[in-house]
């Protein structure tokens, strides 16, 4: 685990892949008055354990948590700080539909504060506000951290050392719809590059590089939708000025393979 301070009690934890092979990196952003922590996103389980012993050696308290979206990687953790009080996209149905939950695990889900539109959170001299937003994931939130930071979830991936990689689509719906769902979300995030642009993957990076890195994604994804999906990862990325990266599914093959044949 990796503690990076992105600004005066901002920090930003990240996590070796968990996969062989794997570029991708999960994090978690703490946000902190004296002692106490605000978290955006708790990883897998194990990833919550180095961040909560650490935490408990360190006498530091988690007093809320903000889930990004309902995908495994930014909430299994949570039973690592049970009572704690949640916040969350109240789309986290459709999402946990769409990953295989069953309707009486949905049903069964716990209790949470289900944001629905914009929302303030004051964390002792920090202001956090979360942004209801449809991209990577109907029940994605954009987290604007102190006016200053953009807190973009799965909205774009970076590499450990800071690549563009391709997106993931998922969700429910066929490929063309699962497309046209990712770029409507990335033409609503360009009005952001004024600020510092923190990714669920990856190190944060200056706003000033959002509109290169969202054109260069919306010419892959174009190019897969053109062909109705019939084309090489290479011929996908030729009108990409800064081509992203072919990431390694953990199903198999490549999430190139898996946005061409869609969910």
């Amino acid at each position: 685990m990796i503690k990076n301070e992105l600004a005066q009690g901002v920090f930003q934890y990240s996590f070796s892949p968990l996969r062989e092979g794997s570029a991708l990196a999960d994090t978690i952003i703490a946000v902190f008055d004296g002692s106490k922590a605000l978290l955006i996103d708790t990883g897998y389980e194990s990833e919550a354990k180095q961040l909560a012993d650490e935490f408990s050696a360190n006498g530091i308290t988690v007093e809320k948590i903000v889930i990004s979206h309902w995908h495994s990687d930014h909430f299994y953790g949570l039973d690592e700080f049970l009572e704690v009080p949640v916040y969350g996209s109240a789309n986290y149905a459709e999402t946990h539909l769409s990953e295989g939950f069953t309707k009486e695990q949905i049903d069964s889900f716990p209790g949470f504060n289900k944001i629905s539109e914009p929302v303030t959170i004051e964390f002792g001299k920090h202001k956090l506000e979360l942004i209801p937003h449809i991209g990577h994931s109907v029940c994605t939130l954009l987290i604007k951290i102190n006016d200053e930071f953009l807190f973009i979830s799965d909205e774009i991936f970076l590499t450990t050392d800071g690549k563009l990689m391709v997106p993931w689509l998922c969700g429910k719906g066929n490929r063309n719809e699962l497309i046209d769902k990712q770029l409507s979300g990335w033409g609503k995030l360009k009005e952001y590059s004024n600020y510092t642009i923190i990714p669920a993957h990856g190190p944060a990076f200056d706003g000033s590089k959002l509109a290169e890195y969202l054109d260069n994604l919306t010419a892959y994804l174009c190019a897969i939708k053109d062909t109705d999906g019939k084309i090489s990862y290479d011929d996908a990325v030729k009108n990409c000025s800064n081509p992203p990266a072919n990431q390694s599914s953990v199903h198999g093959g490549s999430w190139h393979n898996s946005n061409c044949e869609g969910r």
